[in-house]
């Protein structure tokens, strides 16, 4: 055999080794490196609890921090949390995977946008709703996308043609209308649009569990379904809430309906304060005017209807004026209005009797419920006060500002480290300081 016809066979040996024995190897060669193996899925760069920075009196819209299911969320502002990012924290541990939120490659983050998160926690597993909007915000909007995330950082599905301010209601997002884009509802677990309504009728909309909803403006409100099924006729409103079965409307006395008959005025059970105990807390101090004389005041409206036919089941008129939008505390269904005068008053969300009334010591509180509790507080003010849902009688001032309250508890600053507080710990009753000794 020649030297040559050797070398043929010795590449023809190698090219059959190589083709079908992978783990053949010459004698005297080197085993051929290992492929670097692919890297998977990079793990979520992570975070502590300890390292989000927000004041002692900090409120969950200012400091980007709420609870959301089992855990705790915080997003920008929140300091520590970059501002295209949110973070969900396990409360046992104190530590958190951050979720950076990826945008279309067209958009490009910079210091003109604003990203404000939202939990969902209706209709399944809590998830994240995500808006990323180009500032400032105006009705026309400007680019603007709406995504949805799970709590483990997973993106279910994102959107970059849906840019109007919108509100979450269980588990649906209602966009307002726009010049480009008529209002629409989009279901935040799929991202796919539920209904788009007539683009010409100025709107405002309230889901509830049934998927109904009030719409219009510049006439009459209309009680509709999603698909746009009419299906009663309202009375005008200042403000609507939805609550199970039951849509409640405020209405203040500036806001007259000329499109409405006119209607003799219905009985309350509680036209000259009755259903009031001696328990109950005292009118505001504010409030000049005796509790049963209301002829010098001017007399606005709480009414409730029912969200499957559009039927008014009851109405309770208030002096002075309701201000703001109905609240309903979920574990007793109270629903909570403030006046004016900025004293609160619970009313029964089956009679509309009213059951109570406290100042809130506040001017223009925000209103907050859960466990049976009722939460008055304002950004601007360190001051919070809390009540019992049932009875309206004041509950002991919180030791640290809540930043949060839900079923879970309150979320806390305790030391500039977020905690959740159980319901029992806000329920405590007034203790005595220890002598010194």
């Amino acid at each position: 055999m020649t030297d040559r016809t050797r070398t043929r066979w010795g590449v023809a040996a190698a090219l059959t080794c190589s083709l079908l024995l992978p783990g053949c190897i010459a004698d005297g060669d080197a085993p051929p490196p290992e492929p670097e193996p692919e890297a998977s899925a990079t793990l979520p760069p992570r975070i502590r609890l300890g390292d989000v920075s927000v004041s002692g009196s900090a409120l969950a819209q200012r400091a980007g921090l709420y609870m959301c299911g089992d855990s705790i969320v915080a997003s920008a502002p929140a300091g520590g949390i970059e501002a295209d990012s949110f973070v969900v924290f396990e409360p046992a541990t104190g530590q958190g995977d951050i979720t950076e939120v990826q945008l279309p490659r067209r958009m490009r983050p910079n210091a003109r946008w604003l990203l404000t998160t939202q939990c969902v926690a209706e209709g399944g597993e809590p998830i994240i709703s995500v808006a990323y909007q180009e500032m400032p915000l105006t009705p026309t909007g400007g680019a603007g996308i709406r995504a949805a995330y799970s709590l483990d950082g997973e993106r279910l599905w994102m959107r970059d043609d849906l840019n109007q301010a919108g509100a979450v209601v269980e588990d649906v997002l209602v966009l307002g209308a726009a010049p480009e884009h008529p209002e629409t509802a989009v279901d935040l677990r799929t991202g796919d649009t539920v209904a788009t309504f007539d683009p010409a009728v100025q709107s405002r909309t309230v889901v509830a569990s049934d998927r109904m909803v009030v719409r219009g403006l510049s006439g009459p409100p209309l009680l509709t379904t999603l698909t746009g099924e009419e299906i009663a006729t309202l009375r005008q409103a200042a403000s609507f809430t939805a609550d199970g079965d039951l849509l409640f409307a405020s209405t203040p006395a500036a806001l007259p309906d000329p499109t409405a008959p006119t209607e003799p005025a219905e009985p309350t059970g509680d036209q000259n304060g009755a259903g009031l105990t001696d328990a109950s807390p005292s009118p505001s101090p504010t409030q000049h005017t005796a509790p049963g004389d209301r002829s010098g005041l001017p007399q606005g409206e709480v009414r409730a209807y029912s969200l499957r036919t559009g039927e008014p089941q009851w109405s309770l008129r208030l002096a002075p004026d309701p201000l703001g939008m109905p609240t309903v505390e979920p574990r007793t269904g109270i629903v909570v209005i403030v006046d004016v005068n900025g004293v609160a008053h619970g009313i029964s969300p089956v009679t509309g009797r009213r059951e109570w009334r406290t100042p809130t010591e506040l001017e223009n509180p925000r209103v907050t419920a859960a466990n049976g509790i009722v939460l008055f507080d304002n950004v601007d003010e360190p001051f919070q006060k809390l009540v019992d849902a049932r009875t309206g009688l004041p509950l002991p001032e919180p030791r640290e500002p809540i930043a949060d309250l839900q079923r879970l508890g309150a979320l806390q600053i305790v030391d500039g480290l977020p905690t959740v507080a159980s319901p029992a710990q806000l329920r405590r009753p007034p203790t005595t300081e220890d002598p010194p000794g």
